[in-house]
């Protein structure tokens, strides 16, 4: 396995990538540095030391997939190679930082949302040759349709620590949403609540005891909880500049924003910057160059 080590190197700025924390690193895939220039690149990132290093490539560009851990592994789905979208289904194994083709079956699509539960890998929504409205279950090496009541795509697809599943946001035909669903497996129930964030799609969402929402929408950089019943919106002192299609990674209570397509016209047009939120406080960990300071 050719690995490429240098102190001084880190990815180039870039969105739609796609990302998981295992094992204290953080790994980024692909994405694009231009909407014309899908990637294929793979690197990780030393949490502990903030030092990155860079991998065997992708198979192809890994651009606007939606992915999931299972277990130890990265299951990758979808996207746009930049000459087609992708029906193409890897396994990523960080541990020796390979790829693997996992059975096809839904239709080509980028920007579906994905989760995996109990020894199950959802994917619902995306975009085709148009907004799709189905779902697909992957267990014991096949494929099974589940039928979806809406369609979308750049939704959140998000796992609580209870078990519980919600899809936010996203766009549908016409617009952008705030909608917010239950997953249960097989059905999609709408969840009610008096107020709460604005439509976006392409934003970090993660769960713990509560979902919480972040980016997606270039004026809004609270920080959103959902208990349950009802949405809080957490004004913090520092966060980071607007954006969406970020790498999003949950690690315990910590979820790290990497990169994405910002909104500034003064800012680059796709980050490196790294971010970590605790729990109570964003703190940047590398700028815009991707390095530490």
């Amino acid at each position: 396995m050719l690995v490429l080590l240098a102190c001084t190197q880190a990815p180039e700025g870039r969105y739609s990538a796609v990302g998981e924390v295992v094992d204290g690193q953080l790994w980024v895939i692909g994405g694009a540095a231009s909407v014309t220039e899908p990637l294929s690149d793979t690197w990780s990132l030393e949490l502990a030391t903030l030092a990155w290093t860079r991998h065997d490539d992708a198979p192809e560009p890994i651009y606007r997939a939606t992915a999931s851990l299972a277990g130890d592994k990265l299951w990758i789905f979808g996207g746009d190679t930049g000459e087609a979208l992708s029906d193409h289904y890897f396994e990523f194994d960080p541990a020796s930082g390979t790829y693997a083709d996992l059975p096809r079956g839904p239709i080509a699509r980028y920007k579906a949302a994905s989760v995996y539960a109990d020894g199950t890998f959802y994917v619902l929504g995306g975009y085709g040759e148009s907004v799709l409205a189905d779902g697909w279950a992957y267990a014991g090496g096949e494929w099974s349709q589940l039928p979806m009541p809406v369609g979308y795509y750049r939704q959140s697809l998000t796992p609580l620590d209870d078990g519980t599943i919600y899809m936010f946001g996203g766009i549908d035909d016409v617009e952008r949403s705030d909608h917010l669903y239950r997953f249960t497996g097989d059905s999609l129930p709408p969840v009610a609540f008096e107020s709460g964030p604005g439509a976006r799609a392409s934003h970090c969402a993660w769960g713990g005891a509560s979902l919480r929402i972040w980016g997606g929408d270039g004026s809004d950089v609270d920080l959103w909880t959902f208990d349950g019943a009802a949405w809080t919106a957490l004004a913090l002192d520092t966060a980071p500049p607007p954006r969406d299609a970020a790498v999003c990674a949950r690690d315990g209570d910590k979820l790290y924003v990497f990169g994405g397509d910002l909104f500034d016209d003064a800012l680059p047009d796709f980050g490196a910057d790294l971010w970590v939120f605790d729990g109570e406080a964003w703190t940047e960990l590398l700028g815009p160059d991707g390095l530490a300071p």
